[in-house]
């Protein structure tokens, strides 16, 4: 079932989309893209979630989505032509298993509720055969890191979050990143970024 996005969540979605964008090129060289990408180079369909407005560009995602059309706006305009729609993360409108691979970056710290990043992972898992979701490892906690961050996320909230999934979390200096793969290729890109 598909939920209507509440005006206020839009609103701020929307800043934090602009905001994401003016600084796109800043973010889009690190190696948190350059993992997501080679990791996603393992698959044909792939759904970026919660996209914001270059995401699906920098890991060549075949659809992508978020709670703000504002975000296809912005990928439209540098040439992206995959398939978009508006929605939660938490609530999509996906049959089950419809991509290889689903990333989630950056997202579950901006919900409102824990419970929504309860329903993410469980989306994940239905719509797609492997995923990844990131999230700051910032132990001061979310305001350390930026203003519209609602929470952070330790190890053991993310282990109960994924255990139904047999996913596998990597932690940087930076961030989590919670993996569910049977692919050897992929795993293969995450075990050795880790331990370069």
């Amino acid at each position: 079932m598909i939920m209507e996005i509440p005006e206020n969540i839009k609103t701020e979605n929307e800043a934090v989309v602009r905001l994401n964008y003016a600084y796109k090129r800043m973010y889009a060289p690190t190696a948190r893209f350059r993992l997501l990408a080679g990791f996603c180079g393992c698959f044909q369909t792939i759904l970026s979630v919660g996209c914001a407005g270059y995401e699906p560009v920098l890991i060549k995602a075949t659809a992508a989505c978020d709670v703000v059309a504002l975000s296809e706006q912005f990928l439209r305009e540098q040439g992206w032509q995959g398939d978009f729609f508006v929605c939660s993360c938490d609530a999509m409108p996906c049959a089950d298993k419809s991509f290889d691979v689903s990333i989630c970056s950056e997202v579950i710290e901006h919900l409102p509720e824990f419970e929504q990043a309860r329903k993410t992972f469980l989306e994940m898992d239905r719509i797609s055969r492997n995923w990844i979701i990131t999230t700051p490892c910032n132990p001061i906690g979310p305001k350390n890191t930026e203003k519209s961050h609602k929470r952070a996320f330790t190890r053991q909230d993310l282990e109960n979050l994924s255990c139904f999934a047999n996913a596998k979390i990597y932690k940087d200096d930076i961030y989590f990143y919670v993996v569910k793969t049977e692919n050897a290729k992929a795993i293969e890109i995450f075990d050795r970024h880790f331990t370069a």
